[in-house]
């Protein structure tokens, strides 16, 4: 697995954006309000995330959507950080 993935998935907008696509095809505007952020600035995210093979957008008649290209690697990735997390409440306790 590359670390690229890893590395777009390590921004939060970018990684709720991720998840947010697992339910399905949704637009940027879709997305931008449900972030609270510009479509400039999600723009950017989804440029990080293309890169890494991640998302692909396409036209449905007159608009524009993005899915997901890959979904196992969150799976690995919420796995890991689970682990984490679980390693560092047992060092707490």
């Amino acid at each position: 697995m590359s670390i690229e993935l890893f590395r777009a998935l390590a921004h939060k907008h970018r990684y709720v954006v991720y998840k947010m696509l697992e339910a399905g095809p949704l637009t940027k505007g879709e997305i931008a309000r449900r972030l609270g952020i510009s479509i400039a600035h999600l723009s950017y995210h989804i440029a990080r995330l293309k890169d890494a093979g991640l998302v692909i957008e396409y036209r449905e008649g007159y608009r524009k959507y993005l899915r997901l290209s890959k979904r196992l690697v969150v799976e690995v990735w919420d796995s890991s950080h689970k682990n984490t997390l679980n390693k560092h409440t047992l060092i707490r306790d």
